[in-house]
């Protein structure tokens, strides 16, 4: 580990996730984590029936064409920027951010 007073906020956070591993989660973070997991795969489940998810699937697919990834709820495959944008649309349209 680096000396902290050398690094910026960035390189410290950066520093302290690279070296964080899996047996140093606390439980309660680990059953946190999985709990937004679902609630964000979820809402883009739902939104992808929205006019806004169906534009933002089929926008991705115009511009960002691939098979390294799926557009969550469809069969379509995109580049990963392309299907990492789109399901983060389709995940935050519904705006239910409850979990």
């Amino acid at each position: 580990m680096v000396d902290m007073k050398s690094m910026n906020a960035v390189e410290y956070i950066a520093d302290h996730a690279s070296n964080l591993e899996y047996d140093m989660l606390p439980p309660l973070a680990l059953k946190r984590a999985g709990q937004v997991i679902v609630d964000t795969i979820c809402c883009a489940l739902g939104a992808r029936v929205t006019d806004l998810g169906k534009l933002a699937g089929e926008f991705a697919a115009a511009t960002e064409p691939g098979s390294e990834c799926v557009l969550w709820g469809t069969d379509t495959k995109l580049s990963a920027a392309g299907a990492a944008w789109a399901n983060a649309v389709a995940s935050k349209h519904l705006g239910m951010d409850d979990s």
